[in-house]
């Protein structure tokens, strides 16, 4: 998807904003990694999850000012995990 929104905005498409989540990152081992490098070094922006993707990412090349981080997730002091719920997974009936 990213080639595509790449390709189109040069074209005179809308900007392209590429999340990267985990094993996404280009570890250069190939030419898909090598394309989703070039992806990403072109792409208007690009979201890591976290800081250290981030470096990673600039390690590749991707402009720093392109690279902005939103990590997911949820505030766990906000909703504290409670252990496991036996409920569950039951089936009804």
């Amino acid at each position: 998807n990213a080639a595509l929104g790449v390709v189109a905005h040069g074209l005179g498409g809308p900007p392209v904003v590429i999340k990267v989540a985990g094993l996404d990152v280009p570890r250069r081992t190939g030419l898909g990694d090598h394309v989703r490098t070039a992806m990403l070094r072109r792409a208007d922006a690009v979201v890591a999850l976290t800081g250290t993707m981030r470096a990673e990412l600039a390690a590749l090349g991707v402009p720093a000012s392109r690279l902005h981080v939103i990590p997911n997730g949820v505030d766990g002091g906000h909703h504290p995990w409670k252990g496991p719920r036996p409920e569950v997974g039951r089936q009804p009936g």
